[in-house]
């Protein structure tokens, strides 16, 4: 809708928007824009690793795992995959400019690739889960089984994000970039 409102292929329209609002008027359709489309693929990586991690606990239910912990496996996985973009610079970011997340692989663009980071990381995350050796027990006497099954899955977790890290780094080695 946003969209819609900022490109109504009547000029008079358009004429009328900026009289009214001023010149910076399709701001207000950019920022809606940002935070749902521009964000799509960030989005989409978080609904499939939680849908994939529900399939996999009524599958398995021996080996459940919160889905929220998954999702943030997959999001910190794919956002290690991803160059650091130019469009939203912070102040002492990386050097040779940049720094923060790339616009257009968070969006629209970025869907095929968290799609396949968001099934890929479930399914190492799982893998690296059945490995006891691999998990941290901790017990809590409070009836909430989250902050155990957090320390439960620490490694496996940064071992998965580890896996995505290491092939960015190198694809990057390689001179492929994003």
């Amino acid at each position: 809708l946003a969209v819609l409102i900022n490109s109504f292929p009547l000029e008079s329209y358009q004429d009328f928007m900026a009289g009214f609002f001023g010149e910076g008027w399709r701001s207000f359709g950019g920022y809606v824009w940002n935070g749902t489309l521009g964000f799509l693929s960030v989005i989409m990586t978080i609904s499939i690793s939680n849908s994939l991690s529900e399939h996999y606990n009524a599958a398995n239910p021996a080996m459940r795992i919160n889905p929220s912990i998954v999702s943030l496996v997959a999001v910190a996985s794919l956002l290690c995959t991803m160059e650091p973009g130019t469009l939203f610079t912070s102040p002492g970011a990386m050097e040779g400019g940049g720094g923060a997340l790339p616009s257009i692989w968070l969006g629209v663009h970025g869907l095929l690739w968290a799609t396949v980071i968001a099934l890929a990381s479930g399914y190492i995350f799982r893998w690296f889960l059945r490995f006891k050796a691999l998990r941290v027990a901790f017990y809590s006497s409070s009836g909430d089984t989250t902050m155990s099954q957090a320390m439960d899955t620490l490694i496996p977790g940064l071992l998965t994000i580890l896996v995505f890290a290491g092939l960015k780094a190198v694809t990057y080695a390689l001179g492929i970039e994003d």
